[in-house]
């Protein structure tokens, strides 16, 4: 008897897939940037969006104002190896469940908006990373209207890279209380975007023995499954600094940004389904 048809959807957006935060900084200044991401593994490695003298609000106040420029000066991030991960998972699960799950790529262009030869391109793109074995669709939706009950109907797992706007605009609508979504994955980077946590902070959670992260992945969980991951894997791999800084950027994956060639160190990957 053939198995029932699910799906097992990944949703991510461009600005997970490729490294916008580069792209910004090199349309702010190309020297700021060889230099931040000369200095060390600083940038891979990073708690805040600080670049020397620039300050996160400075640099939001940019990055807010990205467009297709940005992106097109921006290379891709170590998010496709997460891609091809989520797809075998996915795939070996359906060895041990009465259903067959297929891998689905929802991509969500927003707030770009990508022309149909750029859409196609990208297409493409995906299609040949995902080694052709996912179905690849698209969604413009701004974060506003990426509702809880959208994401618990139809995601298993979301990456997100600006993840405190869409926590701050659904949990204040009363949206997540309403719907919560916590069969529903949601991995987003070691960024803090209001502050860093102060010494008073930091000894209050001490009490608790919670890192400031910790503390964020407890208090979601009665709305969503928030997994805090590090920053490098929303990030260019490390092996493509050289090629970037050459003036030409690569979107090959590298077996040479972690220990054992995939992400997998770095963030707990999971077959998820709908």
């Amino acid at each position: 008897m053939d198995q029932p048809t699910k799906y097992s959807t990944l949703l991510l957006d461009l600005d997970c897939l490729l490294d916008t935060r580069l792209g910004t900084l090199l349309n702010i200044d190309r020297d700021l940037c060889t230099r931040v991401i000369t200095a060390g593994d600083s940038y891979f490695n990073r708690q805040e969006d600080r670049f020397e003298t620039l300050s996160p609000e400075e640099f939001y106040g940019f990055y807010h104002r990205r467009n297709k420029l940005v992106l097109a000066s921006s290379p891709m991030t170590r998010m496709v190896e997460f891609i091809q991960e989520f797809i075998l998972g996915t795939i070996k699960n359906n060895y041990n469940s009465p259903f067959h799950f297929i891998p689905k790529i929802l991509i969500n262009t927003a707030p770009y908006k990508l022309n149909k030869n750029e859409q196609e391109q990208l297409h493409k793109s995906i299609v040949h990373y995902s080694d052709n074995k996912a179905i690849i669709e698209f969604i413009n939706t701004p974060i506003a209207e990426l509702t809880p009950k959208f994401i618990n109907d139809n995601i298993s797992l979301v990456l997100m890279y600006e993840y405190k706007d869409w926590l701050e605009i659904h949990s204040e609508s009363k949206a997540l209380e309403k719907c919560p979504c916590t069969e529903v994955g949601l991995l987003v980077p070691s960024i803090y975007f209001n502050h860093m946590p102060g010494p008073q902070d930091q000894k209050k959670l001490q009490k608790h023995k919670m890192t400031p992260f910790e503390a964020l992945e407890f208090l979601a969980k009665p709305f969503i499954s928030l997994k805090v991951v590090k920053t490098s894997v929303f990030s260019m791999p490390i092996s493509h600094l050289e090629i970037l800084l050459g003036g030409t950027i690569s979107d090959e994956p590298s077996e040479d940004d972690s220990p054992d060639g995939s992400v997998e160190n770095e963030m707990e990957i999971t077959g998820y389904s709908d």
